[in-house]
C-alpha cells in the first residue's frame, strides 16, 4: 500500500533516509522532511503497516521532479522501488504533468534500474560537488 506520509512517519523516514542515502545530510532534517510532508510531497509505501520505503516529489511547472526514492535495505530487491515508481507516474498523470525527472548520483551504480523502466539519461555533471546523472522519462 502506498499512501501519503503524515507527521507521525517523520522518525521512520529519518532512518529511512539514513540508511539508504548515505551521506545526504540535507535528507536527515526533521525540518524539511515535516515541511515536504506538510506539502503533500512525500509518500510511503508498507508491508502489512510497517513503512518500509518513501517517494518524495517536488511538482515543478512542467515536470514532475522524484527527489528521494528509498527502500529499507531488507527489502530491496523485491519490487518495491518499481512499485514506487510506478506511483510517480500515476501522480504525474494525475496532476498533468506529460514527463517526469530525476538525478542521481552517477556512482550510486542505480542507473540500469531507472534505464530499465524507460527512463533516459538527458544529462550529467557536478551538482554541489558531486557527480550527478539526470533522467527522464516522457509519459504517454
Amino acid at each position: 500500500m502506498i499512501r501519503l506520509a503524515t507527521k507521525e512517519d517523520v522518525d521512520i523516514i529519518l532512518r529511512l533516509n539514513k540508511e539508504g542515502l548515505g551521506d545526504f545530510k540535507w535528507s536527515y532534517s526533521r525540518k524539511y522532511i515535516t515541511r515536504s510532508i506538510s506539502r503533500g510531497n512525500y509518500y510511503v509505501i508498507c508491508r502489512k503497516n510497517d513503512i518500509i520505503g518513501a517517494i518524495k516529489f517536488y511538482f515543478c511547472s512542467h515536470f514532475l521532479r522524484i527527489n528521494t526514492l528509498v527502500v529499507f535495505n531488507s527489502y530491496r530487491g523485491k519490487g518495491y522501488a518499481k512499485k514506487l515508481m510506478k506511483f510517480a507516474i500515476e501522480i504525474a498523470k494525475i496532476k498533468g504533468y506529460n514527463r517526469i525527472q530525476l538525478a542521481s548520483l552517477t556512482r550510486s551504480g542505480v542507473g540500469g534500474f531507472y534505464e530499465k523502466l524507460g527512463y533516459e539519461v538527458v544529462d550529467e555533471g557536478p551538482y554541489y560537488g558531486r557527480e550527478y546523472t539526470i533522467y527522464e522519462k516522457r509519459l504517454k
